[in-house]
């Protein structure tokens, strides 16, 4: 389905629906996403994007003091590896987050070093929830040095 095609059956839906939404959001909604379903969700108010929840929650831990008891960590890795999320979709919304904070120089190249090395380690690993957990604690430690 062409962009057309998307924009004329979404408009269809939203004015059945009586969904209320700027002509901009829309834009931008059939732009970013192929599947048409998945839109449609994305219109429901109800709906929370996987990929958006997983990110707060990361979020949230990373800028709490981490307990010694890791369990909030094991649980986000453990839904990221059991999930549908693309983590290089994740590492990217992560280091745009990164990117636009204000932090000092240094510490964004860190981080950038950090996602790169760990998307490398992704590439061919066996044990990837380590990875996950290594990623997240020394991200962790870099935003918090």
């Amino acid at each position: 389905m062409n962009y057309i095609d998307k924009e004329i059956y979404l408009n269809k839906y939203i004015n059945e629906n009586n969904i209320k939404i700027k002509n901009l959001k829309l834009d931008k909604l059939i732009h970013d996403h192929d599947d048409i379903d998945y839109i449609i969700k994305l219109l429901d108010i109800n709906f929370k994007d996987p990929m958006e929840e997983i990110f707060d929650k990361i979020l949230i831990l990373l800028n709490k003091k981490l307990s010694k008891n890791l369990s909030e960590l094991k649980e986000i890795c453990y839904n990221i590896k059991n999930s549908l999320i693309d983590i290089n979709t994740l590492l990217k919304r992560l280091l745009n987050h990164f990117i636009l904070l204000q932090i000092k120089f240094d510490k964004k190249f860190k981080i950038i070093k950090m996602i790169t090395d760990f998307n490398y380690l992704m590439i061919n690993s066996y044990k990837d929830i380590i990875y996950l957990e290594y990623f997240f604690l020394n991200l962790y430690k870099i935003i918090h040095e």
